[in-house]
């Protein structure tokens, strides 16, 4: 052997962020699973990435049925088309951090129909 080289690094600070994350991330969850109102993650395209256990209480669908379909295949197509074309819109706001305005809309039941 001629030579050696090391590199050390103090990963303290960035183990404790992670750590603080991994918390925040299970109340986060911890929140959304416990809670009755239906909460989404949706991406720009309106897929569902995630979405409430109460959607099954509130709409009769399963997460598992709606991961990775388009919210708005589940919106009355009356509704959908007002609010695609507010979705720019919504989207400036949600960029800028400013609060949206409640929107009311009929969603798709899986055995009522739209309410």
């Amino acid at each position: 052997i001629t030579g050696l080289v090391g590199i050390s690094l103090d990963i303290t600070d960035r183990k404790a962020i992670e750590a603080q994350l991994a918390q925040r991330e299970k109340l986060y969850r911890l929140i959304s699973e416990n809670s009755q109102d239906v909460i989404s993650i949706n991406s720009l395209t309106g897929v569902f990435e995630y979405i409430s256990p109460s959607c099954v209480s509130l709409h009769g669908y399963t997460p598992e049925e709606l991961i990775g379909r388009n919210g708005l295949d589940f919106i009355h197509p009356d509704d959908a088309r007002v609010i695609a074309s507010q979705t720019g819109v919504i989207l400036d706001k949600m960029k800028r951090g400013e609060p949206l305005e409640p929107m009311q809309f009929r969603l798709a039941s899986k055995h009522r129909g739209y309410v």
